[in-house]
Protein backbone atom coordinates (compact mmCIF):
# COMPACT_ATOMS: atom_id res chain seq x y z
CA UNK A 1 0.00 0.00 0.00
CA UNK A 2 1.49 3.12 -1.67
CA UNK A 3 0.63 6.54 1.37
CA UNK A 4 -0.39 9.67 -0.54
CA UNK A 5 1.28 12.65 0.29
CA UNK A 6 -0.23 16.14 -0.87
CA UNK A 7 2.04 18.79 -2.21
CA UNK A 8 1.76 21.74 0.47
CA UNK A 9 4.49 22.97 2.14
CA UNK A 10 5.57 23.78 5.81
CA UNK A 11 5.92 27.72 5.33
CA UNK A 12 2.40 27.87 3.49
CA UNK A 13 0.75 26.40 6.30
CA UNK A 14 2.84 28.60 8.46
CA UNK A 15 1.82 31.71 6.78
CA UNK A 16 -1.73 30.89 6.53
CA UNK A 17 -1.78 30.21 10.28
CA UNK A 18 0.15 33.29 11.19
CA UNK A 19 -2.34 35.05 8.57
CA UNK A 20 -5.71 33.48 10.90
CA UNK A 21 -3.88 34.99 13.93
CA UNK A 22 -2.33 32.27 15.24
CA UNK A 23 1.20 33.01 17.52
CA UNK A 24 4.19 31.12 16.86
CA UNK A 25 5.83 29.67 20.04
CA UNK A 26 9.51 30.22 20.14
CA UNK A 27 11.87 27.80 20.80
CA UNK A 28 15.19 26.44 20.46
CA UNK A 29 16.36 24.33 17.59
CA UNK A 30 13.47 21.73 16.81
CA UNK A 31 12.21 20.19 13.82
CA UNK A 32 8.71 21.49 14.62
CA UNK A 33 7.20 25.03 14.42
CA UNK A 34 4.52 25.14 17.06
CA UNK A 35 1.39 27.66 17.33
CA UNK A 36 -1.20 29.08 20.04
CA UNK A 37 -4.33 30.45 19.29
CA UNK A 38 -4.73 33.50 21.46
CA UNK A 39 -8.55 33.03 21.60
CA UNK A 40 -9.22 29.98 22.26
CA UNK A 41 -5.80 28.65 23.29
CA UNK A 42 -5.11 25.80 20.93
CA UNK A 43 -1.75 24.17 20.13
CA UNK A 44 -0.81 23.24 16.79
CA UNK A 45 2.74 21.64 15.21
CA UNK A 46 3.69 21.42 11.85
CA UNK A 47 6.63 19.74 11.00
CA UNK A 48 9.65 22.02 9.47
CA UNK A 49 10.85 21.97 6.76
CA UNK A 50 8.49 19.42 5.10
CA UNK A 51 7.22 20.03 1.15
CA UNK A 52 4.75 16.76 1.30
CA UNK A 53 2.85 15.76 3.99
CA UNK A 54 0.90 12.28 4.82
CA UNK A 55 -2.57 13.02 3.73
CA UNK A 56 -3.65 12.36 7.65
CA UNK A 57 -0.98 14.78 8.63
CA UNK A 58 -2.35 17.43 6.78
CA UNK A 59 -6.05 16.49 7.34
CA UNK A 60 -5.08 16.61 11.73
CA UNK A 61 -3.75 20.06 11.09
CA UNK A 62 -6.53 21.25 8.85
CA UNK A 63 -9.16 19.89 11.79
CA UNK A 64 -6.91 21.37 14.62
CA UNK A 65 -6.74 24.74 12.46
CA UNK A 66 -10.98 24.88 11.92
CA UNK A 67 -10.41 24.54 8.31
CA UNK A 68 -11.96 21.74 8.10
Amino acid sequence: MVKKRLPMSSRKIASWLIREGWEEIQQKRTSHRQFKHPDTGRKLTVPHPKKDFPAGTLRQIYKVAGWA
